[in-house]
């Protein structure tokens, strides 16, 4: 087998200038680094991950069967939908719950249970229907296997296996395809819920908030009569803006702020991360997830270096700006809205898929 190529303390030092010691130890490393005791394991940790020599030397360029489709749309299980669906609807429900009818101070005119179920229950129903409006389709879409790409590829790397320079044509099937695949549905199952998440936020936001408001309107005829009823009717009538919430594109901008922080940990600690990329689109088909393998931040801006595995073994730059009310980005990642740090769990490719 074709050994993994050589690294350097010079090559992993450089990656890393948050390490000041002069002179540095490996002992100081392997405590900075928390590994096992192996040079080996720890400058494949610091890194480089090099795009052009630890990634695959085919592109991204996966047709999906409709069995794929089928396995695509039952990652997207009951739970995960459920989960979406709580989390989106909770924040109307209460904001619902703090406001307060009675101008009279000490006297608390809450709004009854009685509308807040029939708000849920509206909301429940529409954002139901739009999130299989979201997921009708994943046949034709460029997804491909970005998300199993971007696995396998850090797998490979972590364990030393080093890749096979003569597959360069997607393997559709056959060992290495078949893992590919796999690490695709891993990639899903840990992040489809962020990606509805954050699809919710950017596509929706706007139109829940006019569907939340009809919903209190109506339950004022459905559901409660009166006094109440005429003091949720004035509140309604009071206000241009019930809930206040942000444009979806800000909700994406503050959430990748978190993220941009919390990756910058994780590239501190890690030679790469696997990253999703939130698209400016209605399906989350069309979203993408990459490898982060270096990133900066300084008085020239901010920036991620990526292995993306739509262009093969090549590195790329996504230069981000969280300067407006939305993230922007550039280069050939104009369409992005949000970044988050993806959940991964690490798996040891067989070694036969070895060179």
């Amino acid at each position: 087998m074709t050994a993994m190529r050589k690294f350097s303390f010079h090559e992993a030092l450089n990656r890393h200038p948050e390490i000041t010691d002069d002179p540095v130890s490996v002992r100081s490393l392997m405590e900075h680094f928390k590994i096992a005791p192996s040079v080996a394991q720890l400058l494949r940790r610091m890194g480089p991950f090099n795009g052009y020599e630890d990634g695959f030397r085919f592109e991204n360029d996966f047709a999906i069967t409709f069995e794929q489709g089928e396995d695509f749309l039952n990652v997207l299980t009951d739970a995960v939908v459920d989960g979406v669906v709580e989390r989106a609807i909770g924040l109307y429900i209460g904001k619902l719950e703090g406001i307060d009818l009675n101008p009279i101070p000490g006297l608390e005119t809450r709004i009854p249970d009685e509308v807040l179920d029939f708000v849920y229950g509206r909301l429940e129903t529409e954002l139901l229907a739009r999130i299989a409006d979201m997921f009708t389709n994943p046949m034709g879409s460029d997804y491909g296997r970005c998300g199993g790409m971007a696995f396998a590829g850090y797998d490979f790397y972590l364990a030393g296996i080093p890749i096979d320079t003569t597959i360069t044509s997607p393997p559709a099937e056959g060992p290495l395809g078949d893992y590919i695949y796999d690490r695709l549905l891993d990639s899903l199952r840990l992040n489809i819920g962020t990606f509805l998440d954050w699809k919710v936020d950017l596509k929706l936001r706007g139109h829940l908030n006019l569907v939340a408001k009809e919903a209190l309107a109506a339950a004022i005829g459905t559901v409660v009569f009166g006094p109440i009823g005429a003091a949720i009717l004035a509140y309604i009538a009071a206000q241009t803006d019930i809930f206040g919430f942000p444009s979806g594109e800000e909700i994406l901008l503050d959430s990748s702020k978190r993220e941009w922080a919390k990756l910058k940990e994780v590239l501190d600690q890690q030679a790469a991360w696997p990253l999703g990329l939130v698209k400016d689109g209605w399906a989350p088909w069309k979203d993408h997830q990459v490898l982060a393998i270096g990133y900066t931040d300084d008085a020239t801006g901010q920036s991620l270096s990526i292995w993306d595995n739509e262009n093969g073994a090549s590195e790329d730059t996504l230069v981000l700006d969280f300067g407006g009310g939305e993230l922007t980005t550039s280069g050939a990642y104009t369409n992005v809205k949000g970044i988050f740090r993806e959940r991964y769990s690490v798996r040891r490719p067989p070694e036969s898929l070895g060179p």
